[in-house]
């Protein structure tokens, strides 16, 4: 018996995966968050790939750590492999989650956020990075690698995409429905 779920949100960069995960996890017993953010490669690490002008590129699989991310899942996995009568739930977010196969694998159900251009250019600005983005970045890393990742993956049957262009709230709670009618059908099943 299986006694876990595994959900991804994924999406364009400033899509609010992150806004959305931190909402759920207020909302919904025995979630876990875990943040792609977290498994970013240091600035300096040779492994991030950079141009002919020392700009690194920080939108390719390249620049995270997704062994250890994989294997932080396996163990989440590991340690929620019980015999419980409590469904667990592990909420994964990140811009390139869908795009690394063995992470792919391992979540049972995925959804992805979809925005234009100019609005995640509208709030891409207003965030700090660090390191900061480069004057240019956007145009020629951002928004390009946006669309190179959404391409390896839009023809997954099993991605839900969704238009993140609607107000925050709206998207949360369409986002809280689907995860709590699948909930209920894994505890009916299962439980």
């Amino acid at each position: 018996m299986k006694n876990y779920l595994i959900i991804g949100i994924s999406g364009f960069t400033n899509s609010g995966k992150s806004t959305i995960a931190t909402m759920l996890s207020k909302e919904i017993c025995n979630l876990d968050v875990m943040n792609q953010d977290l498994y970013f490669l240091e600035p300096d690490d040779p492994a991030i790939e950079r141009d002919i002008h020392g700009i690194r590129n920080f939108e390719k699989l390249s620049a995270l750590d997704m062994e250890r991310m994989v294997q932080d899942v396996k163990l989440w996995i590991k340690s929620k492999t019980c015999n419980s009568d409590s469904l667990f739930i592990l909420l994964i977010e990140g811009f390139l989650i869908f795009n690394h196969k063995e992470l792919s694998d391992l979540i049972d159900h995925k959804y992805f956020i979809k925005i234009t251009k100019e609005i995640c250019f509208e709030r891409r600005i207003k965030r700090q990075y660090i390191p900061p983005d480069p004057d240019g970045y956007f145009d020629s890393y951002v928004w390009p690698w946006t669309i190179t990742n959404l391409m390896a993956i839009q023809d997954c049957t099993d991605i839900e995409f969704i238009d993140g262009t609607a107000d925050l709230q709206a998207l949360y709670k369409s986002i809280l429905t689907r995860i709590m009618k699948i909930v209920f059908i894994h505890r009916e099943k299962y439980f």
